[in-house]
């Protein structure tokens, strides 16, 4: 956490011109395709089964699977507005709010997530068990929770090629397994969480950026159209006195 308040005090040291080495502009548009293409590539690799994270959450509550692909595509479809319409002026303001709105919906979708998968972690490892992690070489949509029997009989489970148990583990390594892969989603959600809150101060800095600019033109138009219209009167009054 203290990492985090370290990062936000840092990133406020001149956000108006850069992003790094990089210009404000060219930082935004690379935020945005982030959001973007992260959770367009979350959505399918949700649909596809190999997104390891939907499917466990989703064991302990199937509603939850249908919720987190939602988020998800709720903020690849920013990131995509954004891309799309994020160099409009009058827009700038609003598209800077729908980023931390971003933020809030990747924060709850990591949160419920972890809690999901933390108090269900027993059935994560029986269902490794049964079907081994999940993966890009190991899919499934959805995994239904496991219930397995510690009878010699039955344990280790038996591997039949082509089936739901061709890749199942032993319960020592699904155990650590099963607990390392949490301890890695916890930390580098953290982390991403962290950078994206990051993302969302550099872009509402840009937008102010765009506002500023949206309002100087206004004022530069209406000191313009007063000139043009002063200058106007000047004439016609000088013509009158003339006749």
């Amino acid at each position: 956490m203290c990492m985090c308040v370290s990062l936000f005090l840092l990133s406020t040291l001149a956000m108006e011109k850069c992003v790094g080495f990089i210009p404000l502009r060219i930082g935004t548009l690379l935020i945005d395709l982030w959001f973007f293409l992260i959770y367009l590539a979350d959505v399918v690799t949700g649909l596809l089964g190999s997104n390891a994270v939907m499917v466990y959450s989703s064991q302990g509550n199937r509603a939850w699977y249908i919720v987190g692909y939602l988020l998800s595509v709720s903020v690849s479809v920013v990131g995509l507005s954004r891309l799309l319409f994020g160099s409009y002026r009058s827009l700038a303001r609003v598209f800077g709010i729908l980023l931390w709105g971003c933020c809030v919906l990747s924060f709850t979708k990591y949160m419920v997530s972890l809690v999901l998968m933390w108090v269900h972690r027993t059935g994560l490892v029986h269902s490794c068990r049964r079907s081994g992690l999940v993966g890009l070489g190991n899919t499934h949509v959805p995994l239904a929770q496991a219930v397995l029997s510690d009878t010699g009989f039955y344990s280790p489970v038996a591997r039949y090629p082509g089936t739901l148990t061709e890749k199942a583990m032993p319960a020592a390594e699904c155990a650590s397994a099963i607990t390392a892969f949490l301890v890695t989603f916890a930390v580098l959600g953290l982390l991403v969480q962290c950078l994206q809150v990051h993302f969302a101060m550099v872009g509402m800095s840009y937008a102010h950026v765009l506002s500023e600019r949206h309002a100087r033109h206004h004022r530069l138009r209406d000191e313009q159209i007063k000139d043009f219209e002063e200058s106007r009167y000047r004439m016609v009054a000088s013509s009158s006195t003339t006749y």
